[in-house]
């Protein structure tokens, strides 16, 4: 169905067409972050949130996209320099958008889109590392996430025994990811 859906819409849209229909797309999800916030302060950070959709999976994949979404925007602000970068609002809230989308993304506790959302963070910065060629700034700072990926997920597995990360459920379910589960075994024969 969604590559039925970019087929139609590519067919259709233009570049100002997309920008809007993806801006579009990061104020909805913005809606359900602070639909999910709500639900937050009401049931605490021990519990999977949900909001109106029902299911945490649902809304673990729903961030995810939207979190890419904005990486995306981002990354197509042409700044010829930092200072430029800094001044544009847009830049701004795509990456608040970002962040609050992966906290919210976290807060679901679904491993697989915790672990889509590194991956394909860490995956992201390599291939802007090595084809952003012209643009050293990105570089750097796609070069730092490949860093500050690397060395968030060592530590949880480093301290994965202590109290910051078993006292958080969405550090905790990561760390207890095992290839032998049922449901991983079945996954990994598909």
């Amino acid at each position: 169905h969604l590559l039925l859906l970019l087929i139609a819409t590519s067919s259709v849209f233009t570049r100002k067409m997309w920008i809007w229909f993806l801006n579009a797309s990061i104020v909805t999800s913005l809606i359900s972050v602070g639909q999910a916030f709500s639900q937050i302060a009401e049931k605490g950070f021990e519990y999977r949130i949900d909001t109106t959709l029902g299911n945490p999976i649902y809304l673990a994949v729903y961030m995810l996209f939207n979190a890419f979404i904005s990486i995306l925007l981002l990354t197509q602000i042409q700044a010829s320099a930092l200072k430029k970068f800094v001044k544009d609002f847009r830049a701004w809230i795509y990456l608040i958008a970002f962040f609050l989308q992966s906290i919210i993304l976290f807060q679901t506790g679904t491993r697989g889109a915790m672990l889509g959302l590194l991956g394909g963070l860490f995956l992201s910065a390599i291939l802007i590392v090595i084809f952003a060629k012209g643009q050293p700034a990105l570089r750097k700072t796609f070069g730092s996430v490949i860093l500050i990926v690397l060395i968030f997920v060592g530590s949880l597995f480093v301290f994965k025994d202590s109290d910051w990360v078993k006292g958080t459920q969405s550090f905790r379910r990561i760390t207890t990811i095992s290839v032998s589960e049922g449901s991983a075994q079945a996954r990994l024969w598909n």
